[in-house]
């Protein structure tokens, strides 16, 4: 496969992986999906490869999901089940993928981290990131649910975990540092070097040893109900976007995304428009209203001067 959104590379037994969109802070697109699965199916017939650090380029580590490419979409598909199948190859197995990786792997993060791009960072054995990085499930303020994928359940203090996602706020590195979610915050100049020291120490460990430590957490993660809780998640996370995606409301916020754009989206969201679905759908019909009354007056044929 020819890689349009992603660079990978091995060296000295250390396999990079690097987001590659830095104009639009590296978000998550169906492209990249395919792209980074692609790498786990190398990864785990590897025999060279010993650990994974994955990375962005540019100004942050990944944004979350490509909105622009939701303007595209055509909507979802209105069967359950459909949706179901839709989803989990869309946004669930391609994350789960990467926890999946049979070697260790490291998330080097910097600048944003947000909604589907911490449940990446989540999906890594170890996190290392810069100082002041942001982070946080920021979709839920206009979106279903939370997570298709709930790795952070695993990893955060209940108490905070829910202030995280009932209010969508965003968090810095240092925050998560303290509750232990993050295993190393360091200067933006420095991370580099520091990701690089941690993988080079996962080298001098023999993989088979590495690789049945891993598989033996994972497999005691899923005894304790790790697999139960991502399947509970998604879920919910499929029951909401019928509820938000879904009939009249859906469309609406479709074609807004489409016409009126991503600017205008965020914009939105920062006011508060999506508290609700009453508030949503009077938003959406006023905005569609007022964009067919200026396309209407532009088809208007101009008057010429007497």
């Amino acid at each position: 496969m020819e890689y349009r959104t992603i660079q990978y590379q091995i060296h000295d037994g250390i396999a990079r992986l690097r987001l590659n969109r830095p104009e639009v802070l590296n978000a998550w697109n169906w492209r990249m999906m395919e792209e980074v699965s692609d790498v786990v199916g190398k990864l785990n017939k590897d025999k060279n490869a010993r650990v994974l650090i994955i990375s962005g380029n540019g100004r942050a580590f990944c944004a979350g999901h490509d909105l622009k490419e939701l303007e595209n979409e055509k909507g979802y598909p209105q069967n359950f089940v459909e949706l179901m199948d839709y989803e989990r190859a869309k946004y669930i197995d391609p994350k789960e993928s990467l926890r999946r990786v049979k070697i260790p792997t490291i998330a080097m993060v910097h600048g944003y981290v947000l909604a589907g791009a911490f449940v990446i960072m989540n999906m890594c054995d170890l996190i290392i990131a810069a100082e002041g990085t942001r982070m946080g499930m920021y979709g839920v303020r206009f979106g279903p649910p939370p997570d298709e994928n709930f790795a952070y359940l695993w990893m955060m203090p209940l108490r905070m975990m829910k202030e995280m996602v009932f209010t969508g706020r965003i968090y810095t590195a240092e925050d998560f540092y303290r509750i232990g979610l993050i295993n190393k915050v360091v200067p933006e100049a420095r991370l580099e070097e520091e990701t690089l020291d941690l993988a080079r120490d996962i080298t001098m460990i023999n993989p088979v040893n590495n690789r049945l430590t891993k598989e033996s957490i994972h497999l005691m993660l899923d005894i304790m109900g790790y697999s139960a809780t991502q399947q509970t998640g998604s879920l919910y996370h499929f029951i909401g976007h019928q509820l938000f995606t879904g009939g009249e409301i859906g469309k609406d916020l479709f074609r807004a995304q489409k016409e009126l754009g991503t600017k205008w989206f965020i914009q939105k969201v920062k006011e508060g428009a999506f508290k609700d679905f009453e508030t949503e759908s009077r938003m959406l019909k006023e905005a569609l209203a007022e964009l067919d009354g200026q396309k209407k007056a532009a088809k208007k044929p101009r008057r010429k001067k007497q």
